[in-house]
């Protein structure tokens, strides 16, 4: 299925990096909600080898070179990546970004990176237990991961609540994966197929695969609606304000809701 959501993202990037402002200065965990300056997961990053899973625009890769890191971004989307490229050359920053899945990293030594870090990208892996065991395999001792998806919660019931039809209520325990098309505010279309994994997949995956659960954040979005404009322009990851009513919906159910899970968990043994 990476093939699939490969051209899917290639297909969006342009209008997806033209509607989303993403933060430069702050590493973020999801829509509208705190980044890594006020959850502090990340520790101090500076001299450390960190690696991205699902890069994208390359934003978090520069960030954390800007704060003194050595970064690798990893992404399936060559478009996604020409963006990247493009944006830290302009960010007057040195990232290393490379095209692969991250299901296979065997271009990258045992015990490489002292970080690994993925904000919204697992949930497009095809083998979940796969990125696991890879990213335990490129992590040093004591080393330690950091990534977020989205909330099972919210993919449960955040859309039937945003669309005013409890119908559309999910199954939680349903495991096929999940199709849905993302459209762009400029009606740029692309369907991606996306793994929902249940909390107890995630978690037991991580036991399994030999690494120990640090930490859990489950942020809530802020409330924009209260906020002025200075203090909307340091959220780390927003939409450009072009449709307000579904802005406006989207925040009132992840003010409910989380919309983002973030696991941090740290490599213990071989």
């Amino acid at each position: 299925m990476n093939n699939e959501n490969q051209e899917s993202w290639n297909t969006i990037s342009k209008s997806y990096q033209g509607e989303k402002k993403i933060s430069l200065e702050d590493v973020h965990y999801g829509p509208v909600t705190p980044g890594e300056r006020e959850l502090s997961l990340l520790d101090d990053v500076m001299g450390k080898r960190v690696l991205e899973l699902g890069c994208g625009g390359g934003q978090n890769s520069i960030v954390l070179t800007k704060w003194g890191a050595e970064v690798v971004g990893l992404d399936i989307s060559e478009i996604q990546l020409e963006y990247a490229n493009i944006l830290a050359k302009n960010e007057g920053v040195k990232v290393e970004f490379v095209q692969g899945r991250m299901e296979n990293l065997t271009r990258f030594n045992d015990d490489n990176f002292d970080i690994v870090l993925s904000s919204h990208a697992i949930g497009y892996a095809d083998d979940l237990k796969a990125v696991f065991m890879e990213t335990k395999r490129v992590l040093k001792p004591r080393g330690f991961l950091v990534f977020c998806f989205e909330h099972p919660i919210y993919l449960t019931v955040g859309p039937a609540l945003e669309n005013g039809d409890l119908r559309e209520v999910r199954n939680y325990f349903d495991r096929t994966r999940n199709v849905w098309d993302w459209i762009c505010f400029d009606g740029t279309k692309a369907t991606f197929n996306q793994g929902d994994w249940l909390i107890s997949e995630i978690i037991n995956g991580l036991i399994e695969t030999g690494m120990q659960i640090a930490r859990i954040e489950e942020p809530r979005a802020y409330d924009i609606a209260n906020m002025d404009v200075k203090a909307i322009s340091k959220i780390p990851y927003i939409s450009e304000f072009k449709n307000q009513e579904y802005i406006s919906k989207f925040v009132q159910v992840i003010r409910m809701i989380p919309f983002s899970l973030i696991v941090k968990a740290r490599k213990i043994r071989k």
